[in-house]
């Protein structure tokens, strides 16, 4: 899978190694977007695959009933 490199950002951290020890690693910081695609192509029998296919499904689903929303209202004042 491909990601559009807008959607995905190469970070530097930190993390501890015993009690004084630091080491810097290598991460990469993805857009709701990028997350979403890879949520949805991932195998939904996994329990953090099926939860976050269920989040954005309630998100979907949140934003619909908004632009309902405003649409109504919209027409009301016509």
């Amino acid at each position: 899978m491909t990601i559009k490199t807008d959607h995905s950002e190469d970070i530097l951290g930190m993390i501890e190694l015993g009690k004084t020890a630091k080491r810097e690693v290598e991460s990469v910081k993805l857009s709701c977007f990028a997350y979403y695609l890879i949520v949805q192509n991932a195998d939904p029998s996994k329990e953090l695959v099926a939860t976050g296919q269920t989040y954005f499904a309630i998100q979907t689903y949140i934003h619909e009933i908004n632009q309902i929303e405003k649409y109504i209202v919209l027409k009301l004042k016509r």
